[in-house]
C-alpha cells in the first residue's frame, strides 16, 4: 500500500509503526531479486569508469549509457547510502533510469569505494562530491539536462546541494530514506554501536569532519530547505528503524510546494524499492521524465 503526495500529519503513525516483517529484507537478499534484469541490462550496456580530482582528493564513478543509445538523453546521477557501501549499491536504480533512456553516473562518495578519503561526514562534506560531479557532466554534455537522486547519506548529499543553490541543468532532485543532518544520523549509529553520545560533537563534529575540511560541521539544514527550489521527491519506507520516515516529511513540509512525498508502507531503511519496486519506480521515473519534459505533467 502506497501513501503519496500528502502532507496530513502521519508524524506520529509513521514515526512508531512496526516493519511488516515479511518486508525485512538482508540487502543481499534485496539485490538478488534484480540481479536477473540487472545481468540482462548489463549484457547490453557496458559501463565505464571515470575519475575526477577534487581539492579533498581523487573521486570514482561508474557511467552508464541509456538503452536506447540516445545521445541527447538526460543525466541522472545516483549517490549511494552510508558506511561500507559505494556506487555499486545503487547499481539496480542505474539500471532501471538507463532502460528509462537516462545516462547513468553512480559516483563512490568521499571515503567509500575506490574514491580517496579515510573519514566519511554522513553527507555534510559529501555536498562537494555532488557539486564536482554535476559540474563533470555540465562540462562533458554543454546542453545537459541532470537529475540528482541520493539514498541515506547520499540524500542528505544532493539536499544540502540543492540547498545551496543548482546550475540550471539540474531539473529535479530525488531522495530515499533522507535524514535532515549529519549530526542526527551520527547519533544513531553511535547508539547503534554501543556507544555514548556523550562524546560525539568532540569525536565527529569537531575533529572529524574539522580535520577534512578545516571548517566545522555544518548542521540546521532545515533553515535552508525553503532555499530549494528545483523539484524535490522525498522518498521513504513507513517501517523505517534506522531514520524513522517522519523525517522525510519533515524536510517536505520545509521545503514546500516545491516537494512530493512518497511513501512505501512497512518498508524498512532503503528497503522502498525492493518491497513495491513496480509504484517504487513509476513514481521516480515519472517525476524525473516530467521534471525534464519527456512526460507531461497534464493527462
Amino acid at each position: 500500500m502506497l501513501l503519496y503526495g500528502a502532507l496530513d500529519g502521519r508524524r506520529e503513525r509513521v514515526q512508531t509503526q512496526e516493519s511488516v516483517t515479511r518486508f525485512e529484507l538482508l540487502a543481499e537478499t534485496a539485490q538478488s531479486q534484480v540481479r536477473p534484469r540487472i545481468s540482462g541490462w548489463l549484457s547490453v550496456i557496458e559501463p565505464q569508469t571515470v575519475t575526477l580530482m577534487t581539492d579533498r582528493g581523487e573521486l570514482y564513478a561508474r557511467t552508464y549509457g541509456a538503452l536506447d543509445g540516445a545521445e541527447d538523453a538526460p543525466w541522472a546521477l545516483v549517490f549511494h547510502g552510508g558506511p561500507g557501501s559505494s556506487g555499486e549499491q545503487v547499481q539496480d536504480i542505474a539500471c532501471e533510469l538507463s532502460l528509462a533512456g537516462y545516462r547513468v553516473v553512480t559516483p563512490d562518495l568521499y571515503a567509500h569505494g575506490e574514491s580517496a578519503g579515510q573519514i566519511t561526514t554522513l553527507g555534510g562534506a559529501e555536498t562537494e562530491d555532488v557539486l564536482a560531479w554535476v559540474e563533470w557532466v555540465m562540462g562533458a554534455d554543454a546542453s545537459a539536462q541532470i537529475v540528482l537522486m541520493g539514498q541515506d547519506e547520499g540524500a542528505l548529499a544532493v539536499l544540502m546541494a540543492a540547498a545551496q543553490g543548482m546550475p540550471g541543468a539540474v531539473k529535479a532532485v530525488a531522495t530515499d530514506s533522507a535524514y535532515p543532518d549529519a549530526a542526527l544520523r551520527a547519533r544513531a549509529l553511535m547508539r547503534e554501536n554501543g556507544f555514548s553520545e556523550e562524546g560525539l560533537d568532540m569525536m565527529l563534529l569537531r575533529t572529524a569532519y574539522q580535520a577534512i575540511n578545516g571548517v566545522p560541521l555544518e548542521s540546521g539544514l532545515f533553515e535552508r530547505l525553503s532555499d530549494v527550489k528545483v523539484p524535490l521527491l522525498v522518498m521513504h519506507g513507513t517501517g523505517d528503524q534506522d531514520v524513522p520516515a517522519w523525517h522525510s516529511e519533515d524536510i517536505a513540509l520545509a521545503v514546500g510546494e516545491n516537494a512530493e512525498l512518497y511513501y512505501v508502507e512497512g518498508a524498512g531503511h532503503g528497503m522502498a524499492r525492493y518491497v513495491d519496486p513496480k509504484g517504487y519506480y513509476d513514481a521516480l521515473i515519472g517525476f524525473f521524465d516530467r521534471a525534464t519534459q519527456r512526460l507531461s505533467d497534464t493527462p
